[in-house]
């Protein structure tokens, strides 16, 4: 890192997740529809509680949020699975890829649609999308006021929204220089990046399990800002952290700078010791409270809980396994 780097902290939120402003942003422009709706979504990690803090209680809408059982952390799926209500949360046996293939497929089916009128509030919603580009809008503008450069932007990625909505900015003209993409483990673009060909693949399980994605859903809304690989190449840079490189990172950074991260944020911290002095804003995703099973041992001291988590672990969770069936999740919404 030099003096101007800095780290965009986007996790500030009701339920800790840069996710926040945009799942909020939806639910207030689908609070205004007259008609019955049902939001469903799949969740690696942190979207499940923002879309259900978003849209809890919300009077016309009901959730069900899918999420992989035994893949997220154990702070994570209490998030997910203390709202009640109007929120239906449901572990999935199998991967996150299997959630969003089951949330596809929902919106095909005459069932869902005739019923429950389903919609989603994954990245897949463009209006879950579109508030997102307002980080990189504004703190690219600030950053080329204060310092009369561009910088680039860091940014951990699993299902490419967050980064999409970066490139979005950037193309409207917004100060930015370059975006780099950083992952882990899953790699699905940085293997099409070498080949030219798209693989979806199974996802692998690793420390930063909100980016656990093996078919990302907005890899094509970003090839179709850059259709051409060759191009594409030249303007999507990826670095890929291992969990071991995560561990590393998490470590380094909080003995060096007294700053925990989260292994999210740790994947572009990593990411960034591949490229020259440039200006660079390193985007932190989510706060390390959640991951507290993974950090703890590897800094050797506890991690301070915000007031929003003390307030979600106080309330009751309930956790409902489900297989990976549409047909029976419809059978436990009819129940």
């Amino acid at each position: 890192m030099n003096e101007t780097d800095y780290v965009l902290e986007l996790f500030h939120g009701p339920t800790l997740s840069f996710k926040d402003i945009g799942a909020r942003f939806l639910a207030e422009c689908l609070d205004v529809l007259e008609k019955k709706i049902t939001i469903m979504v799949a969740t690696s990690g942190d979207t499940g509680s923002a879309v259900a803090g978003a849209f809890y209680q919300k009077k016309n809408i009901n959730v069900i949020i899918l999420y992989p059982k035994g893949k997220i952390s154990t702070r994570q799926e209490h998030q997910i699975t203390c709202w009640g209500d109007n929120v239906l949360a449901l572990a999935v046996e199998g991967t996150f890829d299997d959630c969003q293939r089951l949330v596809k497929t929902a919106f095909l089916d005459p069932w869902w649609q005739t019923h429950l009128h389903v919609s989603s509030a994954n990245s897949i919603n463009i209006g879950r999308l579109l508030p997102q580009m307002t980080y990189f809008a504004y703190h690219s503008f600030q950053f080329y006021r204060e310092y009369n450069a561009m910088p680039g932007f860091i940014i951990p990625t699993g299902n490419l929204g967050h980064a999409t909505a970066a490139y979005w900015a950037k193309l409207m003209g917004f100060p930015i220089r370059e975006i780099v993409l950083a992952t882990n483990a899953n790699q699905p673009i940085a293997d099409y990046l070498k080949t030219g060909e798209f693989k979806p693949r199974e996802s692998v399980a690793t420390l930063a399990n909100a980016m656990d994605v093996g078919n990302p859903s907005n890899f094509e809304r970003l090839t179709y800002l850059y259709p051409h690989w060759e191009f594409f190449k030249k303007q999507v840079k990826l670095v890929s952290a291992s969990d071991t490189d995560i561990k590393k990172m998490i470590k380094e950074i909080y003995q060096e700078y007294g700053r925990i991260i989260c292994p999210h944020t740790a994947t572009a911290f990593f990411a960034r010791h591949a490229f020259a002095d440039e200006p660079w804003i390193m985007v932190a995703t989510a706060d390390p409270c959640k991951f507290e099973e993974v950090i703890e041992p590897l800094i050797g001291q506890s991690i301070p809980l915000p007031m929003q988590m003390e307030v979600m672990l106080r309330k009751p969770s309930v956790i409902k396994v489900v297989k990976p069936k549409l047909s029976e999740i419809q059978k436990m919404v009819e129940d």
